[in-house]
């Protein structure tokens, strides 16, 4: 299954959040330019989203708008949650593992963005720089992934023996929300305060909607009132583990959550809980955004410089060659010009040609005397 973690704003608001923690610190000034060239240069395979902000909603869109699950696994971890009334007679789930899950999403991307710097010989930038924008789009978004505790929780009980793959069998009626009718999709939704889709690329009235939530969240928890352990923290299990630790106390209630099946029997939410899921959903996000930020400071490339793209590098370095910008159509109008051309000359070339040999008594009525 694919879960789609923070729908879209939720990610959105983690990046932006990433970012104002970035662009507010004059010595990440060299981080941000580095990562907005990076973004940029690469651009010609990732249309319409090339700002920081805008590709954290990339790897979902693999998914959404192409139909391909080939990713699916790299937004989450099935770590158990086994019920304790479970039927040990059934098969248990197996033990979460480091493969095929959020967290080798998050340490090969990891690994390969902080390599991006080292490779500045223009026989070895390409693949490196294509690479780099990759794992940055990726790492942009699973952080908030793996922030979300129900991407990182999957239950095991008997009204679920196969897992209720992070709250997206379990079925809930949150009243006033249609949209949201499953457990996982509640959680996604900020607990309703993030439902509201936003245009990618970002309008300008979406970007201000955005700017406004990334302010109040700034108000509601400072960096000032988080530990800088917390902050500071970039280890990826110990994400999981948290994550798992608040689906299964806050998520599930321990257990005591009682998941519908259907729309008709689904469990109604109330306003306890939804009250205090939003105070959880927002700490989350603003957790995940410093984290990001953090997390980029240490790998992030600080030297990349704005290039052309990788198709047409090489021939720029080459003095011997000269590269003229021209406009698609304009383009398209001169070689087809140049082809009439070409096909006009040849045409002329050979009826020139039959002319002089006709004069020199070489025509058919010549050959036909010499057999």
């Amino acid at each position: 299954h694919v879960c789609v973690g923070w729908w879209g704003s939720g990610h959105l608001i983690i990046a932006q959040l990433a970012h104002e923690e970035l662009k507010s610190n004059p010595a990440d000034k060299n981080l941000v330019d580095s990562l907005d060239a990076l973004l940029n240069d690469t651009s010609v395979f990732f249309p319409n989203l090339s700002g920081f902000v805008d590709v954290a909603t990339w790897a979902d869109n693999l998914h959404d708008e192409f139909g391909t699950e080939m990713f699916g696994k790299w937004h989450f971890a099935n770590n158990p949650f086994i019920e304790k009334s479970f039927n040990q007679s059934l098969p248990k789930p197996a033990p979460l593992t480091r493969e095929s899950n959020v967290w080798s999403t998050l340490y090969y991307c990891n690994e390969s963005l902080s390599h991006t710097d080292i490779f500045t010989a223009a026989t070895k930038r390409n693949g490196k720089m294509w690479l780099g924008a990759w794992c940055l789009r990726w790492l942009v978004h699973v952080v908030g992934d793996v922030h979300q505790p129900l991407h990182v929780t999957d239950m095991y009980n008997n009204q679920f023996p196969g897992g209720d793959h992070g709250g997206n069998k379990c079925k809930v009626n949150f009243t006033d929300h249609p949209n949201v009718d499953n457990l996982h999709a509640f959680w996604d939704s900020g607990a309703g305060l993030y439902e509201k889709r936003l245009n990618i690329p970002l309008t300008k009235a979406d970007r201000e909607q955005l700017v406004n939530w990334t302010t109040q969240l700034r108000q509601a928890y400072p960096k000032s009132k988080l530990p800088n352990s917390t902050i500071d923290n970039l280890d990826f299990e110990q994400w999981i583990e948290d994550g798992y630790h608040i689906g299964i106390e806050h998520g599930y209630l321990n257990g005591s959550l009682e998941c519908g099946t259907t729309s008709s029997n689904a469990v109604v939410l109330n306003n306890t809980y939804v009250d205090h899921a939003q105070d959880i959903c927002q700490l989350r996000l603003v957790l995940a955004g410093y984290r990001l930020a953090n997390l980029l400071r240490m790998i992030g490339p600080r030297h990349y410089k704005a290039v052309l793209p990788g198709y047409c590098r090489n021939l720029d370095n080459d003095p011997t060659h000269i590269r003229i910008d021209v406009p698609e159509l304009i383009f398209i109008a001169i070689a087809s010009g140049a082809g009439v051309f070409i096909l006009f000359l040849t045409i002329c070339a050979f009826c020139f040609g039959r002319m002089r040999g006709r004069r020199a008594g070489m025509g058919p009525s010549r050959f036909e005397r010499i057999q």
